[in-house]
């Protein structure tokens, strides 16, 4: 368990969807209903808090759910990113990777 996940400030971290359409595909139909709407709503540039508000699932719910997700390896926990969030590329990252733009990509380049 990621202990920077019980982070007293719930606007610092969030949960980020790795394929929320092949998890939401995963999970059983009598599942639970938040958690598919949890998982539907999560992106990159809002922070559990946020996401508790908005879709009215208490925020202990939805660190219980994040805390699965983690577990189960479907989902990472990783800081908010805004525009004052700051980015450091690899000395050896390799450009000639960088294609097509993914799903990421778009909602990145889209939210900045």
């Amino acid at each position: 368990m990621d202990d920077a996940m019980w982070s007293s400030d719930t606007n610092e971290f969030r949960c980020v969807r790795k394929d929320a359409y092949n998890l939401l595909q995963q999970l059983p139909i009598s599942g639970s209903q938040s958690l598919r709407l949890m998982i539907s709503t999560a992106n990159i540039c809002s922070s559990f808090g946020d996401m508790a508000s908005l879709t009215n699932i208490p925020l202990p719910t939805v660190f219980h759910f994040a805390t699965h997700l983690k577990y189960w390896g479907k989902a990472e926990i990783i800081q908010t990113i805004n525009k004052s969030s700051a980015f450091v590329i690899h000395p050896q990252a390799d450009f000639q990777l960088i294609g097509t733009k993914s799903a990421y990509q778009r909602e990145f380049t889209e939210a900045f």
